[in-house]
């Protein structure tokens, strides 16, 4: 027969629990999960990118094999967030699923512009650019054309680059919640002579340093903070239980810090004058390297994936491509 009954051990049991969890994720940021990356190599190097080939030894296994060649895929991040955004942990990352399902997936690496010479100085047409080179580098690499895909922002620079190439050795495109239409995302329900105003104020105010990136995480958590908010009450409400904890703390670590890294000051003022004031990706075209651009130069068929209650990404702005890019198969 125990000395104490259940009904007191049982509730100092949780809280010594709680307290030893809380006392980790204070001193290092969170809970260790013995999780491993994705393995990788550095396929080139470049002072605006890096290019991460993912699981290089499976596709030199498979060639030897004499097996159907991988379908090259070059994933692309957002500015804000890290290229870890494919690779979060081990159960939600998409280049392991990509390579399960028979993809040679590659990353294109932006890294931490805060952190590298002249990061702070990239423009909005070095990010496209750096995309369109890590495409010629998998085709010469493959021997294949390839699909290039993006999520948010790095949905954008998919298509940007595809337009600016015409779509050459783009066998398709595929994006994940990227805006076409601005005016569907305006913040707050601004009217949209205001919200244009008040881009030209911000693509002036930073055009001369960077966004760090406490303030993009801030930013972002600031367009939903009643989620942002339960999320945080329910990671404290189960700081007992480790074990539930513990399948999404890489998502949670990532979301909350790790994953993200500063706006470079020009690329953002690009981004905010020409997308959000002018709205170029579905009026006018843009400008890549002293050269007009428009989506209507896309012909690769494109898959959208659409949130349908996405705030940041509106469904109808993300649905414009099909007005955008008359010339390609549009598939959602």
């Amino acid at each position: 027969m125990p000395l104490l009954p259940d009904s007191i051990t049982r509730p100092v049991e949780r809280l010594g629990a709680t307290a030893q969890n809380a006392l980790e994720v204070a001193r290092f940021g969170g809970l260790a999960t013995d999780e491993e990356p994705s393995p990788y190599e550095i396929a080139v190097e470049h002072r605006v990118y890096r290019l991460r080939h993912y699981y290089p030894r499976d596709r030199a296994r498979e060639g030897r094999d004499e097996g159907p060649a991988l379908v090259p895929m070059v994933l692309v991040p957002p500015m804000m967030l890290a290229a870890e955004v494919y690779d979060v942990s081990p159960a939600t990352s998409a280049v392991t699923v990509l390579r399960e399902l028979g993809i040679d997936p590659w990353v294109v690496d932006f890294g931490a512009p805060e952190r590298e010479e002249g990061g702070l100085e990239r423009t909005l047409a070095d990010h496209v650019l750096a995309v369109s080179e890590a495409v010629d580098f998998v085709r010469l690499d493959t021997g294949r054309d390839v699909h290039l895909a993006g999520y948010s922002q790095g949905g954008m620079f998919a298509y940007q680059t595809a337009a600016f190439r015409r779509s050459e050795g783009i066998e398709s495109l595929i994006t994940f919640g990227s805006p076409v239409d601005a005016r569907h995302g305006l913040p707050l329900g601004l009217p949209e002579q205001l919200a244009t105003e008040l881009a030209q104020i911000i693509a002036t105010a930073f055009r001369g340093w960077g966004i760090p990136a406490w303030m993009s995480r801030n930013g972002f958590q600031l367009l939903d903070p009643v989620k942002s908010l339960r999320n945080r009450v329910e990671f404290i409400l189960q700081l007992h239980d480790r074990e539930a904890l513990l399948p999404r703390e890489g998502q949670r670590r990532f979301l909350e810090g790790e994953g993200w890294v500063a706006w470079p000051g020009p690329a953002m003022a690009d981004f905010v004058r020409q997308f959000v004031a002018h709205n170029r990706m579905l009026e006018g075209g843009f400008v890549i390297d002293d050269r007009l651009v428009t989506l209507a130069d896309i012909r690769s068929p494109i898959l959208a994936v659409v949130g349908t209650v996405d705030q940041i990404a509106p469904a109808p702005g993300v649905r414009a491509i099909r007005y955008a890019a008359p010339r390609a198969e549009i598939y959602e």
